[in-house]
């Protein structure tokens, strides 16, 4: 599978973008309890295209940008663990330093993973 697919109406359209509200959707093989909404649980995006409004179309993104969410969001932390395991180990301090490490990975991740990954690379197709 190279990318997802979800299928929606146009609701506005102007200078080569349309906002489509997205259909409730799931992917092949899923229930869909997941509410991915092309990098974050929303139901209306910005697509570049051109439709006209109240036209069916099908919004394609690639996985490449979940991929690189993905590795933020879980890298970064177990990244910030393992450097606090070695620290504990390596200079013989408390395990609180592990926490702390956690810690610090978690809201390293909660701050970038809006702001620096760029939104999935969408395609608009009309049904």
């Amino acid at each position: 599978m190279n990318g997802l697919i979800r299928t929606g109406i146009v609701e506005e359209s102007a200078a080569g973008t349309c906002r489509v509200r997205l259909d409730d959707a799931t992917c092949a093989g899923c229930s869909g309890r997941c509410g991915v909404g092309f990098r974050s649980p929303r139901a209306t995006i910005d697509v570049p295209g051109n439709a006209a409004v109240g036209a069916r179309v099908e919004v394609e993104a690639t996985c490449a940008g979940f991929a690189r969410a993905s590795g933020l969001v879980f890298g970064l932390p177990l990244g910030m663990v393992a450097v606090g395991m070695l620290a504990v180990a390596a200079f013989d301090l408390s395990e609180g330093w592990l926490i702390a490490a956690l810690v610090v990975g978690l809201t390293l991740t909660a701050g970038l993973a809006r702001r620096s990954l760029a939104p999935a690379a969408t395609m608009l197709r009309q049904l």
